[in-house]
């Protein structure tokens, strides 16, 4: 990872990577473009709601990646805040002794004021503590939510509420890796404190790179187990994206896994093994794919299922191939080194045949691998398709 300091908010640069070895022959990378965040300033008011009007209130304000639960800023107590923040996503928390906290999802948009009102704990109020842990220990970042009122998790795994005595439903959202967690309740005032335990997944991590050795650009992956019992499957999709894709499993569905991956042309099916106590699994995955050109034969009969001779073919694709054939005595029209389109997913070509006193036909023809494996599944490079006009 490279940390670059001091760049201009709202501004796009160009970066390149380059090399220099011991023989000083320096090797160059490809230029890449990224824009900075904006960066606004946010003032923050501060108010008491308890009154006949709002008035203004000491509190500390803590501002947190929405993401990690790091701590970007934290202020000490005021009524007035000032911060210049990028347009990213936060946690605001507006703290107060003796009042409601104040907890909320902020994503800056332009340079604002801003208010939030905090509202006094009442007498018949408790104070209820939510600990969150692994077995590792504690797990900040996990969201509450009872009612209306938010609040996350801090890095001792800590979030509190004030509660009003009852029965209170409460929503934890727990962070990625971890397995989710089901609504429950909360006594109030028989219980103050509340455990959240949560139970890490396994996160397997697919290095894919193309039949040359260079990372796949964009594929679509498949996992599927079967447990002990044939009603106990576990299947999810994820995605690939230059060269990395990842899925997570449950820590307890231990056994063989079976994974399928594929891009517009290239292939690869594995499987891992998940043990006890498994840590984050890195699987390499190299893919195949078929020839990288193919022969693609049309044949072409008319209702009767008769052979049409003379019609007029057309191959094209919306880059440089373009072919036109004529059906010979048996009907037949054979397009050689057909370029087999992957890692491009807008690409496809298109089919045109015309003949006097038959209807047109117009389409899309799509050559990749989910028609290869379709039309050729032995994999022989050569496909066969049928099509019949139809007279006027």
């Amino acid at each position: 990872n490279l940390e670059m300091l001091n760049l201009t908010p709202n501004t796009a640069y160009t970066v390149r990577a380059f090399a220099t070895n011991s023989d000083n022959l320096t090797g160059y990378g490809q230029p890449k473009q990224f824009t900075t965040l904006r960066k606004y300033e946010v003032t923050l008011n501060v108010f008491e709601g308890d009154g006949p009007a709002p008035t203004p209130l000491d509190a500390t304000v803590t501002i947190l990646n929405k993401d990690t639960q790091e701590t970007i800023i934290s202020e000490t107590p005021s009524s007035t805040h000032t911060f210049n923040l990028t347009n990213n996503a936060y946690v605001l928390k507006v703290e107060a002794e003796g009042y409601h906290t104040h907890t909320e999802e902020y994503t800056p948009t332009g340079n604002e004021i801003k208010e939030v009102i905090l509202y006094t704990t009442q007498a018949d109020e408790t104070l209820v503590t939510f600990t969150a842990t692994d077995n590792d220990g504690p797990v900040s970042n996990v969201k509450i939510k009872i009612g209306t009122v938010v609040n996350y998790t801090n890095n001792l795994g800590v979030a509190t509420f004030y509660l009003a005595s009852g029965v209170h439903t409460y929503w934890p959202t727990v962070p990625e890796g971890y397995e989710e967690v089901y609504a429950t309740t909360v006594s109030v005032p028989q219980e103050s404190n509340v455990d959240i335990t949560l139970r890490k997944q396994v996160k397997v991590t697919f290095n894919v790179k193309n039949p040359n050795g260079t990372p796949t650009t964009q594929a679509y992956g498949y996992i599927t187990y079967v447990g002990e019992y044939e009603w106990d499957p576990f299947e999810s999709t994820f995605d690939v994206s230059n060269g990395t894709g990842h899925v997570f499993l449950p820590p307890d569905s231990l056994g063989t896994w079976n994974y399928s991956i594929t891009s517009d042309i290239y292939t690869a099916n594995g499987n891992i093994v998940l043990i006890e106590n498994s840590d984050d699994i890195v699987e390499p995955v190299q893919l195949q794919g078929p020839p990288a050109t193919y022969t693609v034969k049309v044949h072409i009969t008319g209702t009767d299922n008769e052979d049409i001779m003379d019609a007029m073919v057309m191959l094209t694709d919306n880059t440089y191939f373009e072919e036109v054939q004529y059906s010979d005595v048996d009907g037949m029209v054979t397009f050689e080194n057909v370029i087999v389109h992957g890692d491009q997913p807008d690409m496809q070509y298109h089919l045109t045949i015309t003949k006097d006193g038959f209807e047109e036909i117009d389409e899309p023809f799509y050559l990749d691998v989910w028609s290869i494996m379709q039309l050729d599944p032995n994999g022989t490079g050569t496909i066969t398709i049928e099509r019949e006009l139809t007279p006027l």
